[in-house]
């Protein structure tokens, strides 16, 4: 182990959510390889399938809706430190159209951000985002700053419930967050992403967005 990896603060019992897909699931098992983290605990509404599930190893698997109350005790429970929310979706589920998405997307972070503020153990949270908060429009800069926001904030969609996500994020005062605003291009050989985020649990090479110290665009209404 090398100097600068033994100064990094590993997490000891980490939750990751929307496990069952692609991104959360591969993280799960990206993380299970770490031995200095203890317990995993992946949580989803669905059941993961079952080369996924083999994959994500020693992680503990919760079938639970994070707009449930119910994952609130999920965490307490656990005594979890760290919380990795990446359970939200870019499409709309197959009933309900926009609506369902934003309660799925929005009610859900609200849920998940409440049970971490009352949970004594969790120090830290890791939120997947998504590059398109700093905007697409005609108007807007080929390339940003961290310190620039949009012209035209985006105003519907997928954009618009991660700029409410962060938004709420923000409000974590008691506790470490870190957005992640991803724009990914991954497949089953890209191993890239999983250490990136990985990273940002300890610290670590991965680097770190502080979601209360960046601000690129409007906060919710």
């Amino acid at each position: 182990m090398s100097a600068g990896e033994s100064n990094l603060h590993y997490p000891r019992v980490v939750l990751v959510t929307g496990a069952s897909r692609f991104l959360g699931g591969y993280l799960a098992a990206r993380l299970v390889q770490n031995p200095m983290i203890n317990r995993v605990i992946a949580v989803d509404a669905v059941a993961p399938s079952k080369d996924l599930l083999r994959r994500m190893g020693r992680a503990e698997f919760v079938r639970a809706d994070i707009r449930n109350p119910f994952i609130a005790k999920v965490i307490r429970n656990g005594e979890v430190d760290t919380v990795v929310h990446t359970a939200s979706a870019s499409y709309s589920p197959r009933s309900g159209g926009r609506a369902a998405l934003k309660e799925l997307n929005v009610m859900g972070a609200m849920q998940l951000f409440a049970a971490c503020q009352k949970a004594p153990t969790v120090q830290r949270v890791v939120v997947k985002s998504t590059a398109q908060v700093y905007g697409a429009s005609a108007r807007d800069p080929v390339m940003f700053t961290e310190e620039m926001s949009a012209r035209r904030p985006p105003a519907d969609g997928f954009a618009r419930d991660s700029i409410d996500i962060e938004s709420y994020a923000r409000g974590l005062g008691r506790r470490r967050a870190r957005c992640r605003r991803d724009n990914p291009a991954t497949g089953q050989s890209d191993r890239s992403w999983h250490g990136y985020r990985a990273g940002s649990l300890s610290g670590g090479p991965g680097g770190s967005h502080h979601a209360r110290a960046r601000r690129p665009t409007a906060a919710a209404a």
